[in-house]
């Protein structure tokens, strides 16, 4: 156990990606104003919508790997009781949810960066959902 790697917290590194996908957006109507014409403006929209939605996904999944990967190396048995609450061959985020919410952090301070980079990716995604009726209403 002495040999533990710290590990290091991407949360800012994400929302920095997200912010400039949306500031990108949101300065072109700004730069180019009335000269965007109505075809043009929507494919910015579905440009920053399909973008955010394969990028949210993306950081939660990244988040949930890189926190089981931990476990699984430093916390087996902890583990192995997540992996019992998730049928074979495929993902259930909620139990996920469940344990990034929990208060048990098993005295180790990386399992508390890993569960705060959970909470983040989280919160991320409902940023990104919130976002879209708002950069629409920008974007009109």
């Amino acid at each position: 156990m002495s040999n533990k790697q710290h590990y290091k917290s991407y949360s800012r590194i994400y929302y920095l990606i997200w912010l400039c996908i949306m500031g990108f957006v949101i300065s072109i109507k700004f730069l180019y104003g009335d000269n965007i014409a109505n075809e043009e403006l929507l494919i910015i929209k579905y440009w920053y919508f399909i973008t955010s939605l394969l990028y949210a996904p993306v950081v939660c999944f990244h988040c949930s790997k890189n926190g089981m990967k931990y476990l699984k190396n430093y916390h087996y048995i902890e583990w192995k009781e997540l992996k019992k609450k998730i049928p074979t061959f495929s993902r259930n985020d909620f139990v996920g949810i469940d344990f990034v919410f929990s208060k048990d952090d098993f005295n180790d301070p990386n399992v508390k960066i890993l569960k705060s980079d959970g909470k983040k990716a989280y919160a991320l995604c409902l940023l990104v959902l919130i976002s879209f009726p708002i950069v629409s209403i920008i974007l009109e």
